[in-house]
């Protein structure tokens, strides 16, 4: 590569870093200064008047009446639950898919995936509907439906194209030594494909993590999550922007963190059997 076009790759990757960075620095840089300097007329890199009162009061839950505490316990607990729910029940029907020998059921991951790039707007009057006659509105359990619904296609299509990858002598093997069909599946399968299952654990979180229309469509205080929290910091009157910036950054750190964390079995997963066909 020449020197002009080693300069013009650093200049775009440079401009690319600055372009998607600089939004999450600016939104961390605000979350530490008080109201009046967030709305100053010239605003300043750095915070001229470092301050924790803005955490400090989203974590006391005061300001304008928003229990934050509450809506991140609802986050994490139906997050985490659909999670797990997700790579167990995908990670199953995965596996059925994989192994099976008729070729139209090959197709049904597609299916799957289509059925989620629908406009979840287009289910929100029917699934209301549904959960207020279940009594599951404003309910941890009414959303962890939801969102289960929602989080399978992804895990079954990734999953099963992986597990396709993986030789079926191992699991004849493991039914030679007396284990039955779920023994193969999670003591052979599943960690032999790690980096898949891994990697859609991740993609799941994090869709449930940031899920805000079916969140604010049907929970209302018992069962409201972080972003339809964070978007309560605000009234008739005006946005509350130091406590809306202090609440977006504790709601980004737990994903910078499982990231950071677990970003090399992200890259195996998607360079890996998982993107064969």
């Amino acid at each position: 590569m020449s020197p002009i076009k080693r300069l013009l790759f650093f200049a775009v990757v440079l401009f690319y870093l600055l372009y998607t960075l600089f939004p999450i620095y600016w939104l961390a840089v605000n979350s530490f200064k008080p109201a009046r300097e967030i709305f100053s007329l010239n605003p300043s890199l750095f915070p001229q008047n470092f301050t924790l009162d803005n955490y400090v009061r989203v974590l006391r839950g005061e300001g304008i009446g928003v229990n934050f505490m509450l809506a991140l316990r609802n986050t994490v607990v139906v997050a985490v639950v659909v999670t797990l729910l997700g790579v167990f029940v995908g990670g199953i029907a995965a596996y059925g898919i994989s192994r099976s020998k008729n070729r139209l059921i090959y197709g049904l991951p597609l299916v799957f995936l289509l059925f989620s790039l629908t406009p979840p707007q287009t289910y929100a009057v029917p699934i209301f509907t549904t959960l207020r006659a279940l009594h599951l509105l404003d309910t941890q359990i009414g959303l962890m439906l939801v969102y289960l619904t929602f989080s399978l296609p992804l895990p079954i299509w990734f999953m099963s194209q992986y597990f396709k990858s993986i030789p079926r002598e191992f699991e004849e093997s493991a039914r030679i030594d007396g284990c039955n069909r779920f023994q193969v599946i999670f003591k052979i399968v599943f960690p032999l494909a790690a980096p898949a299952v891994s990697t859609s654990a991740i993609f799941i979180f994090m869709q449930n993590w940031n899920e805000f229309f079916f969140a604010m469509t049907l929970t209302s205080r018992r069962a409201m999550t972080m972003p339809v929290a964070i978007m309560n910091f605000q009234d008739a009157r005006a946005m509350a922007w130091d406590l809306s910036t202090a609440s977006s950054m504790l709601a980004v750190i737990p994903l910078v963190i499982i990231l950071t964390v677990l970003q090399r079995y992200v890259i195996q997963g998607l360079t890996g059997g998982g993107l064969k066909g």
